[in-house]
């Protein structure tokens, strides 16, 4: 070490590679800039898991949405067949055939949007995981 930077050193003062001032240490400088680096690709990660979140909930609200009307369809529908049920005649029973196959449909369609609905429950599930196992880490 050079008397220049002995002195330099009892003044709090370091100079770098590049011969440029420094008020830290060359140790703690390259530490504060690793921390810089990883702070702004946490700051990257979390505004993406951010944005993936809002559009799950997004989603979820949606699919939720859909889960109602059909099951609100479903319940007219249920209805509607126990009134023609009621009735009777050939056209109530061709009515109430029609009323059968449209509430079996609306029955699968019900059960597909739950499947999505499970499915996008394991998603926001495994990225909470992820999450925690980010922030724990």
């Amino acid at each position: 070490m050079s008397e220049a930077d002995a002195i330099l050193k009892k003044a709090g003062l370091y100079m770098d590679d590049l011969n440029r001032l420094r008020l830290l240490a060359p140790d703690a400088w390259e530490t504060t800039t690793a921390l810089s680096d990883q702070t702004k690709e946490f700051s990257t990660l979390l505004e993406s898991f951010l944005n993936s979140s809002d559009s799950l909930i997004k989603t979820f609200e949606e699919v939720a949405a859909l889960v109602e009307a059909e099951r609100l369809r479903a319940m007219s529908l249920k209805s509607q067949l126990a009134a023609v049920s009621q009735g009777g005649g050939a056209d109530a029973e061709s009515q109430r055939g029609q009323i059968q196959v449209l509430l079996r449909q609306k029955e699968v369609e019900l059960e597909r949007l739950r499947t999505e609905l499970e499915a996008a429950t394991r998603v926001e599930s495994e990225q909470k995981e992820f999450i925690q196992r980010f922030n724990a880490g």
